[in-house]
């Protein structure tokens, strides 16, 4: 698993498909070996000096699926590297649609654990929110969005004040 070139949301596809399938043994021993293999994964995420804001988008569009061959959205792959990230970074997390919130993740719980607790809203997609609820000093906001946002103007307003707020670059 550490030196595979599988990528991570990989594993939380296996997981998905697998757990629609009738309960027995053999099924609850190879959910708890995905489950494990989307852990060791983590192992390869690089640790970030400083304070790190990861962000996810939780409005509707992220909620359909990528494409006509895939059950995978955009939220369930943004969802595993967010938590990854999360996981393996001492990193604060937010979610956002129409409005921004902090948003507790337990390192300690399983990726999966981490990606089942996300809550989706389905309402607009808002960076300007990010920005505006940020409540200090970040060394990097990482965001993990299908880009279907609005309101640029109100985006460079709020990420300027932001960066004269906590003298963030």
């Amino acid at each position: 698993i550490k030196k595979s070139l599988v990528f991570p949301f990989r594993y939380l596809t296996a997981y998905i498909q697998i757990a629609k399938l009738t309960p027995s043994n053999s099924m609850r021993a190879v959910l708890k070996a995905l489950n494990k293999a989307l852990d060791i994964s983590c192992a390869n995420v690089p640790k970030f000096e400083g304070e790190t804001l990861i962000v996810l988008d939780t409005s509707g569009s992220m909620t359909e699926p990528c494409n006509y061959k895939s059950e995978m959205t955009p939220a369930q792959m943004g969802a595993v590297f967010a938590a990854i990230l999360a996981k393996s970074n001492d990193c604060d997390f937010m979610t956002f649609d129409k409005t921004a919130r902090y948003v507790h993740l337990n390192a300690l719980d399983s990726t999966i654990t981490m990606i089942n607790s996300i809550k989706y809203n389905g309402t607009d997609t808002c960076f300007e929110t990010i920005f505006a609820t940020a409540n200090k000093r970040y060394d990097r906001v990482i965001i993990f969005s299908d880009q279907q946002g609005w309101n640029d103007s109100d985006l460079n307003r709020t990420y300027s004040a932001y960066k004269k707020r906590y003298d963030a670059n």
